[in-house]
Protein backbone atom coordinates (compact mmCIF):
# COMPACT_ATOMS: atom_id res chain seq x y z
CA UNK A 1 0.00 0.00 0.00
CA UNK A 2 2.78 2.38 0.96
CA UNK A 3 4.73 1.64 -2.26
CA UNK A 4 1.63 2.28 -4.38
CA UNK A 5 1.05 5.61 -2.66
CA UNK A 6 4.71 6.54 -3.09
CA UNK A 7 4.54 5.72 -6.81
CA UNK A 8 1.33 7.71 -7.29
CA UNK A 9 2.60 10.83 -5.51
CA UNK A 10 4.94 12.08 -8.28
CA UNK A 11 2.29 11.32 -10.91
CA UNK A 12 -0.19 13.46 -9.03
CA UNK A 13 2.33 16.27 -8.64
CA UNK A 14 3.24 16.38 -12.33
CA UNK A 15 -0.42 15.94 -13.29
CA UNK A 16 -1.44 19.04 -11.31
CA UNK A 17 1.34 21.08 -12.89
CA UNK A 18 0.37 20.03 -16.41
CA UNK A 19 -3.37 20.45 -15.86
CA UNK A 20 -2.85 24.05 -14.79
CA UNK A 21 -0.81 24.62 -17.93
CA UNK A 22 -2.99 22.89 -20.50
CA UNK A 23 -6.55 23.48 -19.28
CA UNK A 24 -6.95 27.11 -20.29
CA UNK A 25 -10.17 29.02 -20.88
CA UNK A 26 -9.36 29.44 -24.56
CA UNK A 27 -8.76 25.72 -25.17
CA UNK A 28 -11.81 24.63 -23.20
CA UNK A 29 -13.98 27.24 -24.90
CA UNK A 30 -12.78 26.14 -28.34
CA UNK A 31 -13.46 22.46 -27.77
CA UNK A 32 -16.69 23.29 -25.97
CA UNK A 33 -17.89 25.32 -28.94
CA UNK A 34 -17.25 22.41 -31.29
CA UNK A 35 -19.08 20.10 -28.88
CA UNK A 36 -22.10 22.39 -28.76
CA UNK A 37 -22.08 22.61 -32.55
CA UNK A 38 -22.19 18.81 -32.78
CA UNK A 39 -25.08 18.64 -30.33
CA UNK A 40 -27.01 21.34 -32.18
CA UNK A 41 -26.53 19.53 -35.48
CA UNK A 42 -27.81 16.35 -33.84
CA UNK A 43 -30.83 18.23 -32.52
CA UNK A 44 -31.49 19.87 -35.89
CA UNK A 45 -31.18 16.52 -37.64
CA UNK A 46 -33.53 14.95 -35.14
CA UNK A 47 -36.26 17.41 -36.08
CA UNK A 48 -36.21 16.11 -39.67
CA UNK A 49 -36.70 12.42 -38.77
CA UNK A 50 -33.24 11.21 -39.83
CA UNK A 51 -32.36 7.67 -40.76
CA UNK A 52 -29.82 5.72 -38.73
CA UNK A 53 -27.38 6.17 -41.62
CA UNK A 54 -27.73 9.97 -41.41
CA UNK A 55 -27.16 9.96 -37.65
CA UNK A 56 -24.14 7.65 -37.89
CA UNK A 57 -22.73 9.89 -40.60
CA UNK A 58 -23.00 12.91 -38.31
CA UNK A 59 -21.18 11.22 -35.42
CA UNK A 60 -18.60 9.64 -37.71
CA UNK A 61 -17.87 12.59 -39.99
CA UNK A 62 -17.93 15.42 -37.46
CA UNK A 63 -17.57 13.89 -34.01
CA UNK A 64 -15.00 11.19 -34.70
CA UNK A 65 -13.24 12.71 -37.70
CA UNK A 66 -12.95 16.33 -36.56
CA UNK A 67 -13.87 17.16 -32.98
CA UNK A 68 -12.26 14.17 -31.26
CA UNK A 69 -8.83 14.22 -32.99
CA UNK A 70 -8.53 18.01 -33.13
CA UNK A 71 -9.52 18.40 -29.49
CA UNK A 72 -7.12 15.65 -28.44
CA UNK A 73 -4.29 17.25 -30.40
CA UNK A 74 -4.86 20.71 -28.95
CA UNK A 75 -4.76 19.53 -25.36
CA UNK A 76 -2.17 16.74 -25.68
CA UNK A 77 0.25 18.99 -27.57
CA UNK A 78 -0.17 21.56 -24.82
CA UNK A 79 1.47 19.26 -22.27
CA UNK A 80 5.01 18.07 -22.96
CA UNK A 81 5.41 19.56 -26.45
CA UNK A 82 4.88 23.10 -25.16
CA UNK A 83 7.29 22.51 -22.28
CA UNK A 84 9.87 21.09 -24.64
CA UNK A 85 9.61 23.95 -27.13
CA UNK A 86 9.85 26.72 -24.53
CA UNK A 87 12.72 24.84 -22.80
CA UNK A 88 10.97 24.42 -19.45
CA UNK A 89 10.69 20.62 -19.64
CA UNK A 90 14.11 20.57 -17.98
CA UNK A 91 12.48 21.45 -14.65
CA UNK A 92 10.57 18.18 -14.72
CA UNK A 93 13.39 16.21 -16.34
CA UNK A 94 15.83 17.08 -13.55
CA UNK A 95 13.52 15.82 -10.82
CA UNK A 96 14.35 12.32 -9.50
CA UNK A 97 11.32 10.46 -10.89
CA UNK A 98 10.78 7.27 -12.82
CA UNK A 99 10.70 8.03 -16.59
CA UNK A 100 7.13 6.77 -16.94
CA UNK A 101 5.76 9.34 -14.50
CA UNK A 102 5.79 12.39 -16.77
CA UNK A 103 4.23 10.76 -19.89
CA UNK A 104 1.47 9.14 -17.81
CA UNK A 105 0.75 12.41 -16.01
CA UNK A 106 0.69 14.23 -19.36
CA UNK A 107 -1.83 11.73 -20.72
CA UNK A 108 -4.01 12.21 -17.66
CA UNK A 109 -3.81 16.00 -17.98
CA UNK A 110 -4.83 15.92 -21.64
CA UNK A 111 -7.71 13.53 -20.99
CA UNK A 112 -9.09 15.61 -18.11
CA UNK A 113 -10.92 18.02 -20.47
CA UNK A 114 -10.99 15.95 -23.66
CA UNK A 115 -12.67 12.83 -22.30
CA UNK A 116 -15.73 14.38 -20.63
CA UNK A 117 -16.35 17.02 -23.29
CA UNK A 118 -16.15 14.69 -26.29
CA UNK A 119 -17.98 11.77 -24.68
CA UNK A 120 -20.84 13.95 -23.42
CA UNK A 121 -21.07 15.75 -26.76
CA UNK A 122 -21.14 12.46 -28.68
CA UNK A 123 -23.77 10.95 -26.40
CA UNK A 124 -26.02 14.04 -26.45
CA UNK A 125 -25.70 14.48 -30.20
CA UNK A 126 -26.56 10.82 -30.78
CA UNK A 127 -29.52 11.06 -28.41
CA UNK A 128 -30.71 14.29 -30.03
CA UNK A 129 -31.02 12.61 -33.41
CA UNK A 130 -33.78 10.45 -31.96
CA UNK A 131 -32.61 7.23 -33.58
CA UNK A 132 -31.89 3.90 -31.88
CA UNK A 133 -29.97 3.93 -28.59
CA UNK A 134 -27.28 1.74 -30.12
CA UNK A 135 -25.84 4.91 -31.64
CA UNK A 136 -25.44 6.41 -28.18
CA UNK A 137 -23.61 3.30 -26.99
CA UNK A 138 -21.36 3.25 -30.04
CA UNK A 139 -20.61 6.98 -29.78
CA UNK A 140 -19.68 6.74 -26.09
CA UNK A 141 -17.38 3.75 -26.61
CA UNK A 142 -15.74 5.23 -29.71
CA UNK A 143 -15.25 8.67 -28.16
CA UNK A 144 -13.85 7.23 -24.93
CA UNK A 145 -11.39 4.81 -26.51
CA UNK A 146 -10.50 7.22 -29.29
CA UNK A 147 -9.72 10.02 -26.84
CA UNK A 148 -7.27 7.82 -24.94
CA UNK A 149 -5.59 6.62 -28.13
CA UNK A 150 -5.31 10.05 -29.76
CA UNK A 151 -4.07 11.77 -26.59
CA UNK A 152 -1.48 9.04 -25.99
CA UNK A 153 -0.19 9.35 -29.57
CA UNK A 154 0.04 13.13 -29.42
CA UNK A 155 1.75 13.09 -26.02
CA UNK A 156 4.38 10.80 -27.58
CA UNK A 157 4.58 13.12 -30.60
CA UNK A 158 5.46 15.93 -28.21
CA UNK A 159 8.62 14.12 -27.16
CA UNK A 160 9.55 12.78 -30.58
CA UNK A 161 9.13 15.73 -32.94
CA UNK A 162 9.23 19.49 -32.88
CA UNK A 163 6.16 21.45 -34.01
CA UNK A 164 3.86 18.77 -32.66
CA UNK A 165 0.72 20.71 -33.56
CA UNK A 166 1.75 20.86 -37.22
CA UNK A 167 2.67 17.16 -37.40
CA UNK A 168 -0.54 16.24 -35.60
CA UNK A 169 -2.64 18.24 -38.05
CA UNK A 170 -0.84 16.61 -40.96
CA UNK A 171 -1.64 13.17 -39.51
CA UNK A 172 -5.30 14.04 -38.96
CA UNK A 173 -5.98 15.95 -42.17
CA UNK A 174 -3.66 14.26 -44.67
CA UNK A 175 -3.15 10.71 -43.45
CA UNK A 176 -6.52 10.05 -41.85
CA UNK A 177 -8.44 12.42 -44.12
CA UNK A 178 -7.07 11.33 -47.49
CA UNK A 179 -4.41 8.62 -47.55
CA UNK A 180 -6.20 6.17 -45.24
CA UNK A 181 -9.22 6.22 -47.52
CA UNK A 182 -7.15 4.83 -50.36
CA UNK A 183 -6.90 1.29 -49.03
CA UNK A 184 -7.19 -0.96 -46.01
CA UNK A 185 -3.42 -1.10 -45.61
CA UNK A 186 -3.22 2.63 -44.95
CA UNK A 187 -6.41 2.52 -42.89
CA UNK A 188 -4.74 0.17 -40.41
CA UNK A 189 -2.57 3.12 -39.34
CA UNK A 190 -5.51 5.50 -38.88
CA UNK A 191 -7.11 5.75 -35.45
CA UNK A 192 -10.20 7.14 -37.14
CA UNK A 193 -10.76 3.82 -38.90
CA UNK A 194 -11.14 2.03 -35.58
CA UNK A 195 -13.35 4.60 -33.88
CA UNK A 196 -15.64 4.68 -36.91
CA UNK A 197 -15.67 0.89 -36.98
CA UNK A 198 -16.92 0.81 -33.40
CA UNK A 199 -19.89 3.00 -34.28
CA UNK A 200 -20.54 1.06 -37.48
CA UNK A 201 -20.55 -2.30 -35.70
CA UNK A 202 -22.68 -0.99 -32.82
CA UNK A 203 -25.37 0.28 -35.22
CA UNK A 204 -25.01 -2.20 -38.11
CA UNK A 205 -24.58 0.72 -40.50
CA UNK A 206 -21.79 0.58 -43.09
CA UNK A 207 -19.75 3.77 -43.41
CA UNK A 208 -16.49 4.51 -45.15
CA UNK A 209 -13.21 3.74 -43.39
CA UNK A 210 -14.96 1.35 -40.98
CA UNK A 211 -13.77 -2.09 -42.02
CA UNK A 212 -12.83 -3.63 -38.67
CA UNK A 213 -14.75 -5.61 -36.09
CA UNK A 214 -15.70 -4.22 -32.70
CA UNK A 215 -13.21 -6.49 -30.92
CA UNK A 216 -10.38 -5.68 -33.32
CA UNK A 217 -11.04 -1.96 -33.03
CA UNK A 218 -11.06 -2.03 -29.23
CA UNK A 219 -7.89 -4.12 -29.03
CA UNK A 220 -6.02 -1.92 -31.51
CA UNK A 221 -7.00 1.31 -29.73
CA UNK A 222 -5.83 -0.09 -26.40
CA UNK A 223 -2.57 -1.26 -27.98
CA UNK A 224 -2.04 2.14 -29.60
CA UNK A 225 -2.44 3.89 -26.26
CA UNK A 226 -0.13 1.49 -24.42
CA UNK A 227 2.41 1.47 -27.23
CA UNK A 228 2.47 5.27 -27.37
CA UNK A 229 3.09 5.45 -23.62
CA UNK A 230 5.93 2.96 -23.93
CA UNK A 231 7.50 5.01 -26.74
CA UNK A 232 7.06 8.21 -24.73
CA UNK A 233 8.63 6.60 -21.67
CA UNK A 234 11.66 5.36 -23.64
CA UNK A 235 12.12 8.70 -25.37
CA UNK A 236 11.80 10.66 -22.12
CA UNK A 237 14.35 8.41 -20.42
CA UNK A 238 16.92 8.93 -23.17
CA UNK A 239 16.42 12.53 -24.21
CA UNK A 240 18.66 15.46 -23.39
CA UNK A 241 16.80 18.58 -22.33
CA UNK A 242 18.43 22.01 -22.71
Amino acid sequence: MRSTTAAAAPVGLVYRVLVRQVVTKARVAGLGALAVFLILLGWAGGRSDPTMSDAVGLIGNLGLAVILPIGSLIFASGTLADLREDRTLVYLWLRPMQPWVVPVAALGAALTPVLPITVVAGALAAAATGVDSSLITGAVIAMSMGAVAYCAVFVAFGLLVKRTLLWGLMYILIWEGFIAGGGQGAAKLAIRAYTRSIVARATDVDISLADFSMATSAIVLVCVAIGSMIVARLRYARMDVD
